[in-house]
Order: structure tokens, then sequence, then C-alpha cells
């Protein structure tokens, strides 16, 4: 079954990993994605530990359903093998500071007039202007420059980096809506567009909530760890063999709660009778609660709230969670065999078309294992890659 971009080719010049999931989610649509890594190391995500087998997880994560083609955009050769890509390409993407993409010329200026319906997507750190545009950004980094680190973590003790990349991923995201905004656009306008996005304004935009309250209150949120600055009891807790997410977001689970638990005088305490009093006196709240909740292990709780009017969860890890039925059942946990590495497992599609499925086609591939079939199908013949590879441009 064809997937919804069927049709839409993608050139990926892009490295790490914001570029590369772009690339990846329009692939996994269905798009034909060709992935231009410089001959040699390749996308330095190819490096990255741990492994999976023999391939870095950061590669394996953000490359399935392309193909690589080695490509040294310095040299007027790849340049050259470039420009015949873009030829019949719909989409480019690179994540380039904006003063390289400049100096290697592949910019939207440079493509525009050549190629006028090449939609060019430009992920960048900081923008593309702007005092900080031409500094390197990394995940870690502009969760500290945006505040995300602030509100991350336990009151009293430092900020911590959030665990998931989120503001790699999340720039992927965004990029990913662009280009599809602009291939639909270009259906009424035969034009391409430049689509920019950056990990900054990716990750202040999914900081939406921790903005409008400090606009609201003219206060900086603060670190609260499990807790939640406007709802209680919402917090992790301590039970007889590990941990547990407990919330009761509404008065009626706030009295189910209660009622579980044994706590029956907590739903009259004048200290706790609205969610308002239950965040202003939270610390109280969540110690009477934690002291109860010790009592019994995970698998009791999850019995005895079962079925109530409770908001609950076991603090899984990864092993744990990508083991729960309910993972399985949505479909993902993708197994399937990999040409050198055996039986494989990969993180699923998690947006369902119904007639129009995401589909995983093509392993993530090795360095330059399509550069041959890529060149022939733009018209290169056998001495023309003998050229190219004499010269080192693939």
């Amino acid at each position: 079954m064809q997937g919804p971009l069927t049709g839409i080719t993608v050139i990926d010049c892009s490295r790490a990993v914001a570029g590369p999931y772009t690339g990846m989610l329009l692939g996994d649509l269905g798009a034909n994605v060709i992935k231009i890594e410089a001959p040699g190391d390749g996308d330095e995500g190819r490096g990255m530990t741990p492994t999976y087998g023999t391939d870095s997880c950061y590669f394996l994560l953000s490359n399935r359903n392309k193909r690589s083609i080695t490509l040294d955009l310095k040299s007027p050769e790849g340049q050259r093998i470039l420009q015949r890509l873009l030829v019949d390409a719909d989409v480019f993407i690179e994540n380039f500071k904006p003063q390289t993409a400049a100096r290697l010329g592949v910019t939207y200026e440079a493509f525009r007039d050549k190629h006028p319906r090449l939609i060019h997507c430009s992920i960048t750190g900081f923008g593309p202007t702007g005092p900080m545009s031409d500094r390197p950004a990394m995940d870690a980094m502009m969760q500290a420059y945006t505040g995300v680190m602030s509100v991350t973590g336990e009151p009293g003790r430092a900020p911590v980096r959030m665990g998931v990349a989120v503001s790699d991923l999340g720039a992927a995201l965004h990029a990913a809506y662009g280009i599809l905004a602009a291939v639909v656009a270009r259906v009424s306008t035969g034009r391409g567009q430049k689509v920019e996005t950056s990990l900054l304004e990716s990750t202040i935009a999914l900081s939406a909530y921790q903005n409008t309250s400090y606009w609201g209150t003219g206060k900086p949120p603060e670190r609260l760890g499990s807790a939640h600055a406007a709802m209680a009891p919402l917090q992790v807790f301590e039970v007889a063999d590990g941990y547990m997410l407990i919330m009761a977001g509404t008065q009626k689970q706030w009295l189910s709660l209660c009622e579980v638990l044994g706590l029956d005088e907590l739903s009259s305490d004048p200290r706790f009778t609205t969610n308002a009093l239950r965040v202003q006196h939270r610390d109280a709240l969540h110690l009477l609660i934690g002291g109860m909740l010790l009592r019994h292990s995970r698998a009791e709780w999850l019995a005895l709230f079962a079925g109530r009017d409770i908001q609950y969860s076991l603090v899984n890890n990864t092993a744990e969670a990508l083991d729960e039925p309910q993972v399985l059942h949505q479909g993902m946990v993708i197994e399937r065999p990999h040409p050198t590495l055996g039986t494989m497992k990969f993180t699923g599609f998690p947006v369902k078309l119904s007639d129009t499925p995401a589909g995983f086609r093509l392993d993530p591939p090795a360095l330059g294992q399509h550069t041959e079939e890529i060149l022939r199908e733009i018209g290169c013949d056998t001495a023309e890659i003998a050229h190219l590879r004499e010269s080192r441009a693939i």
C-alpha cells in the first residue's frame, strides 16, 4: 500500500538528529528520501554510542526509509551531482549553521531560481539571523538556554536535562509540519518556498504552558519534580516496591482517591476541599498521601485503583514501557529482520492513517550503500561514476 507522500522526492543533506528525523518522518509516509553523506565518516550520528549490534542507536533511530549516497559538497563535481539530484526533487533538508550553508552554496537563495518548485527546509540551532545565529547548538544546551532545565528536577536541587531529546525531536516535528504545509501550498501556487525552524523556536514553542504562566503571574515557574503547578495531588509517590504516579485532577477523582486510600477525613479537611487549596498545601497533602501509599506494593495498588475514577500509572523504565500490552497493541514496537544485525526492533509509527498508512520499507542504510544506484537514476554512466570515485567526489 502506498503512503501519502509516495511520489515526493526528498534530498536529505542533514546529520545528527533533528534533520535526519525530519527526513525519516517523510520517508515513513512514503517519500523517496535520498540521504547525502560526506565520503569517509558520513553522518556523525554513525559514530555515536551506544550501539545496536555494530550500528549507532543515534543513526538507527532517525534514518530508516532512506537511501544513502556519499557526495563531497565541497567539490565542484559533488555540487554538479547535487544540482542533478535537485532537478526532480520536491524537498531539500539541511541543518548546517547559516554560514556553513552559505559557504557550501546550499541556501534557499542559491537554489530558488534554478529549482522554483523546490521546498527548502533549513533547521538551525538559534535561527538563521540574529546575534547567536552562527552558534552551534545541541539538545542539552538548548534545554538550558530556553528555560526547560529550570523547571526540570526537584525543588532545592540543581536543574537537570530532560531525559528525552525534546529540542532535537521537537524541531524535527515542527520541520516536518512546515514541509507538509509547503507541499500543500505548492498545489495552488506551483512554487516551492523556504521552511525554517530551529531548536530554539521549537523548544520555546513547546514551553507554551510555562511561558503563559510567567506572563500571567510575573513569576518564572519553578522546579516541582513530578508535581504540577496547577493541580494536586499529582506526583510520583514511593510505594512498597517502587514508584507510581498518582493524580486526582477533578473533585470526583479526589474523593475517589481519599476513599481508596482509607483517608476519608482528608476530603473534609479545610486545607484540601478544593483543588486551589490542595495546590496551596501541596507539601502537607503529599506527605499524608505518601505515608499511606508505602503500605502496599505496585501490584496491590494497581488492583485497588482498577475501575476507580483515579488517574494512576506505574513509573515504568524503558524496558517495562516497551513491554506494556497497550504499547504493543498500538504497534509502537516493530520487529523485523536486518541484513547484517539479525532481528531488530524499531520504534513504530505514532500516527495512523486509515487509507495511506506509514510503512517500514528500507532499513537504515550503510554509508553510501545506494551511491551507484542513485547516480544511475540521474543518468550517470559507468565511466562517469568511475571518474567521480577517482576524484573522491563520492
